[in-house]
């Protein structure tokens, strides 16, 4: 399906390994510019939501938002936890956003793992 709006799902690893530093930044830091370039990249009318895949899991941003400047500023400020990840937790979290998001406002949903 082409065109109309899409809500996306970005879950950001917060586990041990994403703090490994390859170059200048860690890679949670490379991650949050993932995430950065995601949103600027989309088109306008999309919304976003965040989750911080930890143990447990952190929803950051449960309800879709519209406004991109108020996202990113989530994103921004978002620290590592430093601990371990819980999978099948984080999934059923963005199982219940994606079941408490409004049916049929967006064409299509969109999950985004950067880890």
């Amino acid at each position: 399906m082409s065109g109309g709006r899409t809500l996306k799902v970005l879950v950001l690893d917060g586990s041990y390994s994403m703090a490994y530093k390859p170059t200048d930044k860690s890679r949670f830091e490379r991650a949050k510019q993932w995430a950065v370039q995601i949103v600027d990249e989309s088109p306008r009318g999309d919304a976003f939501t965040l989750l911080l895949m930890a143990s447990p899991p952190t929803v950051i941003v449960g309800s879709p938002a519209a406004e991109p400047d108020d996202f990113l500023d989530e994103i921004e400020n978002l620290e590592l936890p430093h601990g371990g990840a819980d999978l099948p937790a984080t999934l059923v979290q963005v199982e219940k956003i994606l079941d408490t998001a409004e049916v049929g406002r967006w064409a299509r949903a969109e999950v985004y793992f950067l880890t």
